[in-house]
């Protein structure tokens, strides 16, 4: 699809846009990413195993929230192959505190976007207040 194609279709009706959050309180451990365990919206879906598929080439904004459900410091961060692209900010060592993070990537279809927890106290658990939005902005 060229860009002017997919630029009309992203303003008149945008499919490739996904929600998945946790329902439980589900097990975090440093460095892996999280365990979405339930699929908000996924028009196209591109969400499979806690993952977002990139679909066309493009600019996405992902925008994602993790409240750990127990101490440590603790932060998220978005992940692109595996490899972090962005980070959240860094809780402070106490119970339900909320890292968030927020940016826009250029991807290539194919590419899988992730949610990676990191930090250092007690194992952690991500509880219903995580959540993560996948949305095309534009063509790239």
């Amino acid at each position: 699809m060229d860009s002017a194609a997919l630029a009309v279709l992203a303003t008149q009706h945008n499919p490739w846009r996904a929600k998945m959050h946790c329902s439980v309180t589900t097990a975090v451990t440093s460095g892996s990413a999280i365990a979405f365990n339930a699929t908000d919206y996924d028009l196209n879906g591109n969400i499979s195993a806690s993952t977002y598929t990139i679909p066309v080439d493009g600019y996405y904004l992902v925008t994602a929230n993790a409240q750990f459900a127990t101490t440590g410091t603790w932060f998220i961060s978005v992940a692109v192959g595996g490899s972090a692209a962005a980070y959240g900010n860094t809780c402070p060592s106490a119970l339900n505190n909320i890292s968030s993070v927020a940016t826009v990537l250029s991807c290539v279809a194919g590419q899988v976007v992730s949610i990676l927890a990191g930090g250092t106290g007690n194992a952690s658990g991500a509880n219903g207040a995580t959540n993560a939005t996948f949305t095309f902005l534009w063509p790239a």
